[in-house]
């Protein structure tokens, strides 16, 4: 069993936005001795969450490593329209078992241009909501 104290570890912080938080990601870090490791984020990251690299951090007398542990700053975004409050509060209350005719309807609604919905996109986006029965909210 290994054992690493908190003095044999690196503390790291991350920057990521709210989407690769929620979505995965993956990013790069340059390690003390110049070696560039790639960390995926292949599950939710919240703001307690910490990924532990394990033998990543200092060096230790025995030639072992302690942890890298690497903590994260999510940013969030200052303002959301409220078509995009709708679309997150939907998209977090949608049930897995869509049908292939709404998965294709929301593929379409949720191409959103800057300016707001096009016309098909808005009808596209109402039948997804009238047809489907969301999750109750989290």
């Amino acid at each position: 069993m290994r054992t690493s104290s908190a003095c044999d570890d690196l503390l790291y912080t991350a920057k990521i936005t709210l989407i690769q938080s929620l979505t995965g990601h993956t990013f790069d870090l340059r390690t003390l001795d110049g070696r560039l490791l790639h960390v995926p984020l292949d599950t939710v990251v919240h703001p307690k969450f910490v990924k532990v690299l394990v033998g990543e951090g200092m060096p230790k007398g025995d030639s072992s490593r302690g942890d890298l542990r690497i903590s994260f700053d999510i940013e969030f975004p200052e303002l959301l329209k409220e078509e995009q409050q709708t679309l997150i509060t939907f998209a977090l209350t949608l049930p897995s078992n869509l049908s292939q005719k709404q998965k294709r309807l929301m593929q379409l609604a949720l191409r959103l241009p800057e300016k707001g919905l096009s016309e098909e996109q808005t009808e596209a986006l109402k039948l997804v909501v009238n047809t489907i029965k969301p999750l109750p909210p989290p």
